[in-house]
C-alpha cells in the first residue's frame, strides 16, 4: 500500500464506472514502471495519464462542493459541516456530469420543500449551465 495515500479511492473516474480504483494501486504501479519494472497491461504513459485524469476530476469534484457549500451558506444563511455537501457522478450519463443531494440534505435542517431548496441553490449560480434539477 502507498504510505502516502493509504485511504484515498477515486470513485468512477474510469471507463467503467462500476470501478472503485485505489490510488494506491495507481502510485504503486507508477513506481514498479519508473524502477524498470514491466507491466503487461499498462505503459508508464498510459499511467500518468490516469493519474493526470484522476487529478482533474477530483479538482472538479472539490470545486463543485466548494461552491455549492459557499451557495448554501450564502443563500441559507446557515452554518454547514462541509461534509454534508456530496458530489457525485450519476450512473446515468443522461441525469448530467455530476449531482447532488444537498437539497434533500438541508430539507430536515430548513423544514423547507427540496425542490425550493434547489431552486434558490441554482439561483446562486447564475453564469453556469444547469439543465435539470
Amino acid at each position: 500500500m502507498c504510505n502516502l495515500c493509504p485511504n484515498i479511492f477515486f470513485q468512477d473516474y474510469s471507463l467503467f464506472p462500476n470501478i472503485r480504483l485505489p490510488l494506491h494501486n495507481k502510485l504503486d504501479r507508477l513506481t514498479n514502471l519508473v524502477k524498470g519494472g514491466h507491466n503487461n497491461f499498462e505503459s508508464l504513459e498510459d499511467t500518468f495519464k490516469d493519474l493526470a485524469c484522476y487529478a482533474v476530476m477530483n479538482l472538479i469534484e472539490m470545486e463543485l462542493k466548494n461552491k455549492i457549500y459557499d451557495a448554501c451558506v450564502s443563500v441559507f444563511e446557515l452554518e454547514l459541516d462541509r461534509d454534508l455537501v456530496m458530489v457525485e457522478m450519476p450512473r446515468d450519463p443522461s441525469l448530467g456530469d455530476y449531482s447532488t443531494n444537498i437539497a434533500m440534505r438541508l430539507t430536515k435542517i430548513l423544514r423547507q420543500n427540496p425542490r425550493l431548496i434547489a431552486e434558490k441553490i441554482v439561483e446562486f449560480f447564475p453564469d453556469t449551465t444547469i439543465e435539470s434539477l
